[in-house]
């Protein structure tokens, strides 16, 4: 019952970018892929969601979800957010600027087969578990009324919503201060430790994978190296 990362391999052309990774996610825990800046974090999880940039594509490798195995592509995109969830990085950019957050949580839940009224009930209650306070209010708002950690929760909520068994978390504390990369951290321990989540953690920060994750990979390049905490 676990996500299984088997040989992936992502070119720019014929430049390796990501070069036979390998990894497991089990329910309940947490994966880290640690590296610097560019050794391919985020491609790989684009890669679990057939989300890579033009130019950029899988080469080989297959995935594995319990017993249904895939090869990379097309084929995992009935995976988003039914299976898969994604925090992407930088917020601000993640959500439409004039759109209230509210109607964004309320269309994925929608897509999970809610009506539109309990969508918008579920997304309301969605805020508030994340720790957004007054969910009734707040769903109104559009992300420039909220504050980096609130947008963070937002994006937890938004990845969360259609009950996926596993979560990719693109640096979700990234340009966060000290104190809230702790409410957020924190966050995503309960709600692990709540659903049973399985969570693949980005980050370049080690204090990061100290507080949360139960194993790792150490990506430099296209290159990995995976080891235990």
């Amino acid at each position: 019952m676990s996500l299984e990362v088997q040989g992936l391999c992502v070119n720019a052309g014929e430049e390796p970018l990501v070069r036979d990774l390998s990894f497991t996610v089990h329910p309940g825990s947490t994966t880290a892929l640690l590296g610097p800046s560019g050794a391919g974090k985020t491609l790989t999880a684009l890669s679990l969601l057939d989300l890579l940039p033009e130019g950029v594509h899988v080469t080989g490798g297959r995935v594995r979800l319990d017993k249904d195995a895939r090869a990379f592509g097309p084929d995992l995109r009935p995976w988003r957010g039914k299976h898969l969830g994604m925090i992407f990085q930088e917020p601000r950019c993640a959500l439409p600027p004039s759109t209230p957050v509210g109607r964004v949580l309320a269309a994925a839940l929608r897509r999970a087969g809610l009506s539109a009224r309990d969508a918008r009930r579920r997304a309301v209650w969605w805020l508030e578990r994340v720790g957004i306070p007054d969910g009734e209010r707040r769903y109104r708002d559009p992300p420039h009324r909220f504050s980096g950690g609130e947008l963070q929760r937002v994006l937890t909520a938004l990845a969360l919503a259609q009950g996926p068994r596993y979560l990719l978390a693109d640096e979700p504390t990234s340009n966060l201060d000290v104190t809230v990369q702790g409410q957020i951290l924190g966050l995503l321990k309960r709600l692990q430790a709540e659903d049973g989540l399985g969570l693949l953690l980005i980050t370049h920060d080690e204090r990061v994978v100290r507080a949360l994750a139960d194993d790792e990979v150490r990506m430099v390049g296209a290159a990995s190296e995976e080891g235990e905490e």
